[in-house]
């Protein structure tokens, strides 16, 4: 288990000198398992997580051997939107 970028005991960055989305951050995921020279892992995804999970099975399948979603979703637009007070 690892801390996101900007969360937990990370590195704070700088978002507007350095913006990042889901991907960099599934990406991040893949780096770690190179930094290790870990081959492929099984990726247990929480929430966000499992959203990450599911980019590294779609973009990265060769580091995947298996993906366990729990509790999230395909779509993260409708939280979003409600945390912004758009209904």
């Amino acid at each position: 288990r690892y801390d996101y970028r900007d969360s937990g005991l990370s590195a704070a960055i700088d978002y507007t000198k350095n913006p990042y989305n889901v991907l960099n951050l599934a990406e991040d995921a893949i780096n770690l398992l190179k930094k290790y020279k870990v081959k492929k892992a099984h990726f247990v995804g929480f929430s966000m997580g499992g959203q990450l999970a599911q980019l590294v099975g779609a973009y990265k399948p060769e580091y995947a051997l298996s993906l366990i979603l729990i509790d999230t979703s395909v779509d993260f637009k409708p939280g979003f939107d409600a945390c912004a007070g758009i209904y």
